[in-house]
């Protein structure tokens, strides 16, 4: 309960932050601004080489927990220096309408967002995998306070935006040293780069998948900002934004799931209360997109709800699905069953590009909602069916 409603409130957070950035800045600053902050994701993900998994995993069966978080994060750092060059260098090719990104007073905040945002995705796992999501709750809370800081950063343009968003990440992370100091983890600057590396197998293995999962997310606002323009970027952004609330949900549940079977609770029925829980919460928000999700668009603005009003009910739909999914993935996280957690990821997320580039050119807008609308469909049949034969819990 404490991740979904950390969940909640971070993409209640990111709703508003949003509402007002179209408000304070023009929304083709909000559509080149959304499209940076899902590049920083993009490279922190890249970066973080699926160790934010191992943590989870192993951090319970950790003798020196200190010095296993404290050697990820500086593994981590060091690569999200290499993934940052390679990323400025092929920004002509990744994304033209991002080449503003190398003029010096965007690059700077951009740089300092992708390394903070790492650290508190690091903080934030460890955390949880200690069992204290209470304290994940109140570090994440802070996000609220970019809303405040763009009322005043936001004559500003989009680089007020930006440093909004630079100071709230850097509370967030001094907050987060503190409370993992109270825990014991950070109290030197310890690190145990042995531990680290025996669990980098196991890392690598879940980092493929986290980039596949996270590439949704990270790369269709680019795709749709190269394709469509940065207007309509930002009419995908209001539907995703509001469609998050329920597309996380499944992430929230099977966090916890995933903590509890590192801890070696039984598995099978850990994923059916899992997966009960989950829908009972889906159905009524599906049903809450529907009847009022035209009217949370039009609070961005009337033009937000007649573009993006069927998008958003796609997505909504979308999430059901998608929580089988995500089941099934954590379960083969917890049995490291790597080949079919690395299939299930790489199922959604080429099926969504795919489809998503082809049907943007031929429908527009809402055809990236066909596209991850019959992505999840598809591959939560096969989880489905997989969950159900009994050689997955052998």
């Amino acid at each position: 309960m404490f991740i979904m409603l950390n969940t909640g409130l971070v993409t209640l957070f990111n709703y508003v932050f949003w509402i007002l950035a179209v408000r304070v800045v023009s929304s083709e600053h909000v559509g080149l601004a959304t499209a940076v902050v899902s590049a920083s994701m993009m490279i922190a993900a890249i970066s973080r080489l699926g160790m934010d998994d191992s943590i989870t995993r192993f951090l319970p069966q950790s003798k020196d927990r200190g010095g296993f978080v404290n050697a990820l994060i500086a593994i981590m750092l060091a690569v999200t220096v290499v993934v940052l060059f390679g990323f400025m260098a092929g920004l002509r090719q990744i994304s033209p309408a991002l080449l503003f990104l190398r003029e010096w007073q965007y690059l700077l905040p951009f740089v300092v967002l992708v390394f903070l945002t790492s650290v508190c995705n690091m903080q934030g796992t460890t955390l949880v995998a200690s069992r204290r999501a209470d304290l994940a709750l109140m570090e994440y809370a802070l996000l609220f306070l970019r809303i405040p800081l763009l009322l005043i950063t936001g004559s500003l343009g989009l680089f007020g935006i930006f440093l909004a968003l630079d100071v709230t990440y850097l509370i967030m992370m001094l907050v987060g040293v503190v409370f993992l100091y109270r825990l014991g983890i950070a109290r030197d600057l310890r690190v145990d780069f042995g531990q680290a590396r025996r669990t980098m197998k196991y890392s690598l293995s879940n980092y493929l998948a986290l980039i596949m999962y996270t590439a949704p997310y990270t790369l269709i606002p680019i795709l749709v900002v190269n394709v469509m323009g940065a207007s309509q970027q930002a009419y995908y952004y209001a539907a995703y934004s509001i469609a998050a609330f329920l597309l996380l949900v499944p992430d929230a549940i099977v966090a916890s799931m995933f903590v509890e079977g590192a801890h070696e609770r039984p598995l099978r029925e850990t994923a059916k209360k899992s997966l009960r829980f989950a829908l009972a919460i889906l159905v009524p928000l599906v049903l809450a997109a529907v009847f009022f999700g035209d009217n949370l668009l039009r609070l961005f603005s009337p033009e937000h709800s007649a573009a993006a009003y069927e998008l958003l009910l796609l997505l909504a739909l979308s999430s059901v699905f998608y929580a089988v999914i995500e089941v099934y993935f954590t379960v083969m996280q917890v049995r490291k069953n790597l080949v079919m957690l690395n299939f299930v990821r790489f199922s959604v997320t080429a099926l969504t590009l795919g489809l998503g580039y082809v049907l943007l050119q031929k429908l527009g807008l809402i055809g990236i909602g066909y596209a991850w609308f019959l992505a999840c469909v598809i591959v939560s049949a096969i989880s489905g069916w997989k969950m159900m034969s009994r050689k997955t819990w052998e």
